[in-house]
């Protein structure tokens, strides 16, 4: 049943896996030949995350070859799987359920890899200096933000303005002019990072830059610009330096501003502002919540803050004088 939800990509580093077992005079595919299988074949999330936290692949083979052996079997040329990554698969399968996917993907296999108790792997990891918790924040900022990590910088940049552009005019025809400056400092903050994306982090950045109520509830618990920008950098690190001109949303950044209009709907507002941008951020999931619950920030009680602010007076000073804040 594991191996009818493996997508092409998982069943070519089993592949590549099989290979290095083979060439390595195993019997059996070991749990390390599946992780040289992710460095080997080189794409998807978990090829990109390994290659970003410094691993390569001929180092790592040469470090497995110097580990201990004992148990090695002559080579016969049948590298079937070893106890162990059948319970390696299994527990990536158990990664894809708990993410709500249907398939088995190479960054299910990397974190199964990481969680999986084995000494050979671990051991490689600690050679290369490899931050485990750095590479799984990398596959999750990978997945949210859709990384299209094999394509040319060229293709990637024309591909995204071009959805950009058609979907600028729609996207944004109910936006007040301060929403709008959430949206322009959140490109100014991707662009501080060094990265080529606009998600639900640097929003969170462009809310909590700005004035009204949006950012007033910050400023109410004392979170300041400088720390969040500090959490996000945690969480996702610093891109290459190299950053396109215009910068696009990621799908889940595009989806919060869909959802803002929404959130005008629901407090019958004519208009979207920073708080319903804000509003959106609070009722998703991805690097924006994780940065307010690593910085141990309640949710609700800056929800609660926005609609008490949001029913005060048009002329409500909310930086001083509403009590909602």
């Amino acid at each position: 049943m594991v191996f009818e939800k493996l997508t092409q990509d998982s069943i070519n580093v089993l592949s590549q896996a099989r290979e290095e077992a083979t060439l390595g005079g195993w019997d059996a595919m070991q749990v390390e030949h599946v992780l040289l299988g992710c460095l080997a074949y080189g794409k998807g999330i978990a090829a990109y995350a390994l290659k970003k936290n410094s691993m390569h692949i001929e180092t790592a083979r040469e470090l497995f070859d110097k580990q201990p052996r004992d148990d090695k079997p002559p080579a016969t040329g049948d590298s079937s799987l070893s106890l162990q990554v059948e319970s390696l698969l299994a527990l990536a399968n158990d990664f894809a359920m708990d993410r709500g996917d249907t398939f088995i993907d190479t960054e299910h296999l990397l974190l199964a890899l990481l969680e999986f108790k084995n000494w050979r792997t671990r051991d490689v990891f600690d050679h290369f200096g490899v931050d485990l918790d750095r590479v799984r924040a990398d596959v999750d900022v990978s997945i949210e933000h859709q990384l299209e990590v094999e394509s040319s910088q060229e293709d990637t940049e024309k591909t995204r303005a071009d959805a950009a552009t058609n979907a600028d005019a729609h996207l944004y025809s109910l936006f007040r002019e301060d929403a709008m400056r959430v949206v322009m400092v959140a490109q100014e903050e991707a662009r501080k990072l060094g990265h080529n994306f606009v998600g639900s982090e640097q929003l969170l950045l462009g809310v909590v830059e700005g004035s009204g109520a949006a950012a007033g509830v910050f400023k109410k618990q004392k979170i300041t610009l400088n720390q969040v920008r500090t959490e996000v950098e945690k969480v996702i690190g610093r891109g290459s330096g190299y950053v396109v001109s215009d910068i696009p949303l990621t799908p889940k950044g595009k989806q919060i501003l869909m959802d803002a209009r929404d959130q005008a709907l629901i407090t019958r507002s004519k208009d979207v502002g920073p708080e319903h941008i804000l509003l959106a951020i609070l009722e998703s999931e991805g690097i924006a919540a994780r940065v307010l619950e690593n910085m141990r920030v309640d949710k609700s009680t800056l929800k609660t803050g926005i609609l008490t602010a949001s029913s005060c007076q048009s002329d409500c000073d909310f930086d001083e004088d509403c009590e909602g804040i």
